[in-house]
This record gives C-alpha cells, sequence and structure tokens, in this order.
C-alpha cells in the first residue's frame, strides 16, 4: 500500500481547515503542517491534530509574507519535515483553503497508474521577459508586506526601477533555464528528496526575489532529469500539469462558489482551490457531502 504525505501550509479559515484534514484522514496518508508564525496560539489549539488514521506532525514555523522568499521557506519547512520522516510515493502540496475533489481511493489509484510521474505545472514554453524580471533583479523590501504599505511599496518601485537603469542582473552568469508556473505540486520521492538536497545551492537567485515560489520548483524541474517525467508535458498554463482546480481573476485565484459546483463535479482533476467561508461556505459543505457519499 503506497504512502503519500500531505504538506499543507496554513494561517486562517481554522474550521476548513479540520475539514481538510478530516477528508485526507486515512490509513494510506500521513499529514505535515506548516503554520504561520503570526497565527495565534488559540488557531493551533482549534487545529484537530489526533486523527483516526493520520498522523499529523508540525514543521518549523515561518513568518510567510506574500510574494516574499518566506513562502519558499515555509515549504521547504514543511517538505523537509516529511522527507526526514520516511519514503513516501508522492508529496502533496495544498494550502488551507483547498478540498481534494475527489475520494483518497480515486485519488490514490490515480497515483498508482501513474507512478513515477511528477505533477509540476508550467504558465508558458519560455518565461516572458516580465516574470523573469523577478530573479534579475533585487526585491529587498519583499518581506515587508509591499501591498499593504504605502512606503515600503514606494522604496521597492524606487530600488527596482535604479537596478534595471543600472543594467542590474544577478542571473546573468547562471546557466540554469528560469520557469514558472503554480507552486502546488504532487512530486515523487526522488524529486522531493532532490529538491532539498539542491535548495542551498540554489536559493542565493530566490532570495530577495518577487513571488519566487512560482519560480522555484519549476527551476529545478526544468534542468533536471525530472523534465522528462513530467504528467504534462507540453508548458501551456494547463491544469492539468498539477491536477488542481483554480480559477485566475486578476493574477489571484478566485474564490470558489456553489456556481462551481457542477465543474468540479465533472472535472478529472484532483484536487481544488481556493475555498473560502466568508465567501461561500455551501460549495464548501455541498464539495464535502459529494467525497462522503461517494
Amino acid at each position: 500500500m503506497g504512502k503519500h504525505a500531505y504538506l499543507i501550509i496554513a494561517h486562517n479559515h481554522v474550521k476548513l481547515l479540520n475539514q481538510l484534514l478530516g477528508v485526507l484522514d486515512d490509513p494510506r496518508n500521513d499529514i505535515f503542517l506548516h503554520i504561520d508564525a503570526k497565527t495565534s496560539d488559540d488557531y493551533l489549539a482549534a487545529i484537530h491534530k489526533n486523527l483516526k488514521y493520520s498522523p499529523v506532525r508540525f514543521s518549523h514555523r515561518v513568518s510567510v509574507q506574500w510574494g516574499g522568499f518566506s513562502q519558499i521557506s515555509s515549504e521547504l519547512s514543511v517538505l523537509g519535515t516529511a522527507v526526514a520522516t520516511k519514503h513516501y510515493d508522492y508529496y502533496h502540496l495544498l494550502s488551507g483553503a483547498d478540498l481534494p475533489i475527489k475520494t483518497q481511493d480515486q485519488i490514490h489509484k490515480f497515483f498508482d497508474q501513474q507512478q513515477g510521474m511528477e505533477f509540476v505545472q508550467f504558465q508558458q514554453p519560455k518565461i516572458s521577459p516580465e516574470k523573469l524580471s523577478r530573479v534579475m533583479t533585487n526585491f529587498y523590501f519583499q518581506e515587508k508586506d509591499v501591498r499593504h504599505n504605502k512606503l515600503y511599496s514606494t522604496a521597492q518601485r524606487i530600488f527596482t526601477k535604479a537596478q534595471r537603469i543600472l543594467g542590474v542582473n544577478r542571473i546573468k552568469h547562471s546557466n540554469l533555464e528560469f520557469q514558472m508556473g503554480s507552486n502546488w505540486f504532487s512530486i515523487t520521492d526522488d524529486l522531493a528528496r532532490d529538491v532539498i538536497n539542491k535548495s542551498a545551492d540554489l536559493l542565493p537567485y530566490f532570495k530577495h526575489t518577487q513571488c519566487a515560489d512560482e519560480l522555484f520548483l519549476q527551476t529545478i524541474v526544468v534542468n533536471s532529469k525530472y523534465r522528462q517525467k513530467l504528467y504534462h508535458l507540453e508548458f501551456d498554463d494547463s491544469k492539468l500539469g498539477n491536477m488542481r482546480y483554480i480559477e485566475w481573476v486578476d493574477h489571484a485565484p478566485r474564490d470558489l462558489t456553489i456556481n462551481d459546483f457542477e465543474s468540479l463535479k465533472a472535472s478529472p482533476l484532483l484536487f481544488a482551490r481556493k475555498f473560502n467561508p466568508d465567501t461561500d461556505a455551501q460549495i464548501i459543505e455541498k464539495v464535502l457531502r459529494k467525497l462522503a457519499t461517494a
């Protein structure tokens, strides 16, 4: 019986997180949680840690800032904890706003049939100059909540513009091909261990980088043997790349609603995000009911 590791990064909506833990609770699964270091003790206390079948382990907590290097740090924290625990057939990175849209029997059957394939999504055949600038330029204030702090956002804009005028290019001496896509993945044990082992050499390229979590794993894969082991070989922004149902609006994942249920029901994909009980709790309950009665 193949064992899977579910890696979950969460910081809010503890009821939804507990619902996610409930549908992952299965003898074939171990669960690893990264909880944002800014999250309160009350939140931690409310997490269901004693499931019926799946052990729940916590990784070292990082204070995560949107778009910052801390996002990579949190992913490496929870992945590293899982890799250090035992060997798993697959490692699935989810957020606390995700749910599976297939049963565990269906998910395990799918990965048994695709054993050895890597589920990493790529946006396009060649990264655009705009997206490549994320690693060419130093974003010194990316850990300072530049989306909501006018002082830091202004300072970052000035510094990045100055670097471009001066021709700063942090990767000009690198032989790496940089790529990007969704940061949510399902990967084999071999790739998971290579990510941990190679991270020290690659991390300098991604520090002070904007939204580096969308480039980190893709860059590792595209420069390695795992490129030929991708389930979906075309770099075309397909959801099949990582088997995640995500609807994007204005460069951000849209909250799913009850209007998405029929699409979710008909989808061949395995996981979906993002769910938000403040936007629509009905879709969450309907997905959970479908999984319970499948």
